[in-house]
């Protein structure tokens, strides 16, 4: 395990990344259940509870059709199954073009 020291501004900037997250979802018509630990990543919810995880499939399908990699939430344990993660490392107009692609495919396979 690695460690990192995240001052004040960091977390400010992961804060204002979360917030433009949001902002693009909630354009999007999608208003998504997350989880985010003050990391530069998020999990996303992409299937419902009790339901057969599905967080590998809508990996692979955003990577195919729509190509924005994201991971596949189970690859972190039973509590990220039906979730996807996202990253914020990369430019504001990635995150966003990609977000929005995010969202039109949960809003295909019927999340909302």
């Amino acid at each position: 395990a690695g460690y990192c020291k995240i001052g004040t501004w960091d977390l400010l900037i992961l804060d204002v990344a979360l917030i433009k997250v949001m902002r693009v979802l909630g354009e999007e018509g999608l208003s998504p259940e997350y989880t985010s630990s003050g990391a530069f990543y998020m999990l996303l919810r992409c299937g419902r509870d009790g339901e057969k995880d599905n967080s590998y499939d809508v990996a692979i399908e955003l990577l195919e059709k729509y190509g924005v990699a994201v991971a596949p939430g189970a690859t972190f344990g039973k509590g990220g199954e039906n979730f996807i993660r996202i990253s914020f490392a990369t430019s504001d107009e990635d995150v966003e073009e990609g977000v929005r692609r995010i969202a039109r495919h949960l809003k295909s396979i019927g999340m909302d």
